[in-house]
């Protein structure tokens, strides 16, 4: 068309468009998948849900990327009071707003469902485990296990990873015992950071619908790793640097354990919000950015109080540390985008000077 000026139909439902610049009636005229389409409208508007239902299911059969014909029959499920079945419908038409409130009220039934029998499920296993403590209290069974405090010698390593949880509830102890007495080593903390980016991969790989924005294709493990074990580590280079004129009494292998276990909250949130993301609406999304929010602030809380504690440092002092190590990250990572461009021109000079020579010899 160059220019439509009037657009009507008839009885039969043909289409009539008239293009006053051609002169020319162009006749459409409805396709099955159309018709399909149409029928499934009228029949969902007349209350016919068992046939809207097969004509959305004929029209998903010539489109099965239709969103319409995925939400027609979603709005089916829904209004009949199966939300899971609606749930399904609606993620195939890429509609978050209806999968929301059909999560609510799947939700609801199940809580319904489920809630009664798993209290009393709950309360039986309680009441028999109190009830065989105590019978081991009395036999004398029960040995009182060495804390982490009490025991100055160097801890296991999964003691060593349990450790995180004394770290959180106890900072200015656990850090001072991390590099007094050995409470941690460089085989646990990086393990610690191996979880952070196990988490976030499993994150990626299976958020929420209703909170999943990524796009197709771009999960990788190894960027995870790139991304934390670098920052983790231009962290720790440029603290050490900076310390070490500053009279701080942490070495590179202190400030490396120190931040692995500061950023257990992190760790931590970021576990949360996957899990509780599956369960939670549009509307409760705030409650995954406060979790989310909490995790970031604790764990830059216990990086401030870890770089106390290793460099024995006063708050005053830790603060100039702290914001002369965000000068020293810049300029490292100023310093290495110049490099990365200055191996870029390299790289291209030798190929452009390799393909100079061989056209040169042929």
């Amino acid at each position: 068309f160059n220019h439509v000026s009037a657009i009507t139909y008839d009885r039969d439902g043909k289409l009539y468009a008239l293009d006053s610049e051609l002169n020319r009636v162009s006749v459409f005229t409805l396709t099955e998948f159309g018709r399909q389409v149409q029928e499934g409208c009228e029949l969902r508007f007349e209350g016919d849900n068992d046939g809207a239902a097969f004509a959305w299911a004929q029209a998903a059969h010539f489109d099965a990327t239709y969103p319409l014909a995925y939400f027609g029959k979603g709005m089916i499920e829904y209004n009949s009071g199966k939300y899971k079945e609606a749930m399904k419908e609606f993620k195939l038409a890429d509609n978050r707003i209806y999968y929301s409130k059909s999560l609510v009220y799947y939700r609801r039934d199940l809580i319904g469902k489920y809630f009664p029998i798993g209290m009393a499920v709950l309360f039986v296993g309680i009441s028999a485990l109190v009830a065989v403590n105590a019978v081991r209290r009395k036999q004398g069974k029960i040995r009182v296990k060495p804390t982490y405090y009490s025991d100055s010698s160097d801890l296991s390593f999964i003691r060593q990873l349990k450790y995180s949880k004394y770290v959180v509830l106890h900072p200015f102890k656990a850090f001072y015992d991390m590099k007094q007495e050995k409470k941690a080593s460089v085989l646990s903390a990086t393990a610690l950071l191996l979880l952070l980016v196990a988490v976030n991969t499993v994150k990626s790989a299976s958020t929420a619908y209703l909170f999943d924005t990524s796009e197709f294709g771009s999960l990788s493990l190894f960027k995870e790793l790139q991304t934390v074990f670098v920052i983790a580590l231009v962290f720790c280079a440029a603290n050490w640097a900076l310390t070490t004129l500053m009279d701080g009494e942490g070495s590179f292998k202190q400030i490396y354990i120190m931040t692995a276990y500061a950023v257990t909250p992190l760790t931590v949130s970021q576990f949360l919000t996957w899990g509780l993301g599956h369960f939670l609406s549009l509307n409760e999304a705030s409650f995954l950015s406060l979790i989310s929010t909490i995790g970031i602030v604790l764990s830059v809380f216990l990086l401030f109080i870890g770089t106390i504690v290793t460099h024995q440092y006063t708050l005053t002092k830790n603060f100039g540390a702290w914001i002369l190590t965000a000068v020293a990250i810049m300029a490292m990572l100023f310093l290495a985008m110049i490099g990365v461009q200055m191996m870029d021109w390299v790289v291209t000079f030798i190929k452009t000077f390799g393909k100079e020579i061989i056209s040169t010899l042929d």
